[in-house]
């Protein structure tokens, strides 16, 4: 699957994606979804379809709704599949991944970070997709816990997203506009053009 993401064969991807997911219908190999939904959250990416039918929306949220243990595959599973899956099922694997983040922090701190970078990417997507309620609320979890100062990203992250739930009411947008000058004056290009498309992609829904 690598290769085929790698030379962007979406035909090669989508036939990955079935091949997998009619080896779970068949076996009920959990495996063979997780391989099948990360297959078809790579041809998301490209074409912007969503292959994984209902059903197996449903079995993918039973399966990451239900883990405790939150390795760096399983986070690598939800982050792949966030665009996938409806807001409701988004939001329940969230708030069982919040319940565990502590977990995560003791597992290593990549892990922890990893956890969290999913965890934004979640409210990012939940504001896109017009479910800020949703959005507002994992954010609130999140800004329970206390991140360590070397993780400034971190820290800057949910700067901006608790920023970018305040502006929509009222829209006030000099907090965001401070956060990404701030990103751009420590040289941090790249993630101030990612801040500035999430603001810009956020303000067009709303707008």
């Amino acid at each position: 699957m690598q290769k085929a993401w790698e030379q962007k064969d979406h035909t090669l991807i989508k036939r990955i994606a079935r091949n997998s997911l009619d080896e779970f219908h068949l076996t009920s190999n959990n495996l063979a979804l997780n391989y099948g939904a990360i297959a078809c959250g790579l041809y998301h990416r490209l074409t912007k379809v969503n292959l994984l039918e209902i059903d197996e929306q449903n079995a993918l949220n039973k399966e990451l709704s239900e883990i405790t243990v939150w390795g760096q595959e399983n986070i690598s599973l939800f982050f792949n599949t966030i665009q996938l899956l409806s807001p409701k099922m988004i939001f329940q694997i969230s708030a069982q991944l919040i319940e565990n983040l502590d977990f995560a922090k003791q597992a290593g701190s990549d892990t922890f970070y990893f956890a969290t970078t999913t965890l934004f990417e979640v409210v990012i997507a939940l504001l896109i997709s017009n479910n800020s309620a949703y959005a507002a609320n994992i954010l609130r979890q999140l800004n329970h816990f206390d991140f360590p100062q070397r993780e400034t990203m971190l820290i800057i992250g949910r700067k901006f997203l608790n920023s970018l739930i305040d502006w929509q009411e009222p829209q006030n947008e000099q907090s965001i506009l401070k956060i990404i000058d701030f990103l751009l004056d420590m040289g941090l290009t790249m993630q101030a053009k990612n801040f500035l498309q999430v603001y810009k992609t956020v303000r067009k829904v709303k707008n």
